[in-house]
């Protein structure tokens, strides 16, 4: 009969410790780059299903897209809330999803924005309160979409996106188009607001919208009050920085992005 030798079975026990703690400092350094490779590549992952749900206007993707960029994005804060605007603004059916669409972009203001996506955010807020003031009009609320229409303005006045000055052109030409549209719009407020208090456009009964006619001082008083609001809810430092990017049609000033 062979002796059992107990060296020899010490000595697998051995080997196989070693061999479980080399395979235990190999395994961790590897899920940590697995990881860390997850996290940095996340970027590009979200941004994949984001532009092909809006691509494909099928918005429930970026939804969710959006929501998980929330989580831990140290690097830039802003963009969960600028993109989650963008949805709100871009599937709008009601002036309260315009509302929530404005919240998301002042969010995202608040959350050190680079410049360089400056003039997009603070375009995309200003048409937010623009689609605010239509509705206003058309419902011949006309002091009221005034006053919309000045806010929605000034905020393209911030960065120097557009220029307040005619003779000169702001850095953005997305916000110099929506400037000149909004005055526009202003002007047609202003001619219905005056028209509406007209008696003779009311078959004799006065003024049944109760709107008041509006002169050029009074008009600029709406927009110097509005612009004074409209800094302090802005709820950002910057006031004069920084180029622009964006794009985008009329309607919007670029598709959001991760």
């Amino acid at each position: 009969m062979s002796e059992f030798n107990l060296d020899l079975l010490n000595q697998d026990k051995i080997r196989f410790k070693k061999r479980r703690r080399l395979f235990l400092y190999t395994l961790v350094p590897l899920i940590i780059l697995i990881l860390s490779t997850i996290f940095f590549l996340r970027t590009g992952i979200y941004n994949i299903i984001y532009s092909t749900g809006i691509a494909g206007e099928s918005y429930g993707l970026p939804a969710v897209a959006t929501k998980l960029q929330m989580v831990g994005n140290l690097i830039e804060p802003y963009l969960p809330y600028y993109n989650n605007g963008y949805l709100k603004l871009i599937q709008a059916e009601s002036r309260e999803d315009l509302v929530a669409a404005e919240t998301e972009f002042r969010e995202s203001l608040k959350h050190n924005p680079p410049e360089e996506r400056l003039c997009a955010i603070y375009g995309n807020l200003s048409y937010s309160i623009e689609l605010q003031a239509d509705l206003l009009f058309n419902n011949q609320q006309y002091n009221d979409a005034l006053v919309s229409y000045n806010q929605a303005e000034s905020l393209l006045f911030e960065n120097n996106c557009a220029s307040k000055d005619d003779n000169q052109t702001g850095k953005d030409e997305q916000s110099e188009a929506a400037k000149d549209r909004i005055e526009e719009k202003r002007r047609e407020a202003v001619d219905a607001a005056n028209n509406n208090s007209d008696p003779s456009n009311n078959n004799g009964n006065g003024n049944q919208g109760g709107d008041q006619e509006i002169s050029e001082s009074q008009l600029q008083e709406i927009q110097d009050q509005q612009e004074e609001i409209n800094n302090q809810a802005a709820g950002n430092p910057y006031q004069s920085h920084g180029p622009n990017t964006g794009g985008g049609g009329s309607s919007n000033f670029g598709e959001p992005n991760f």
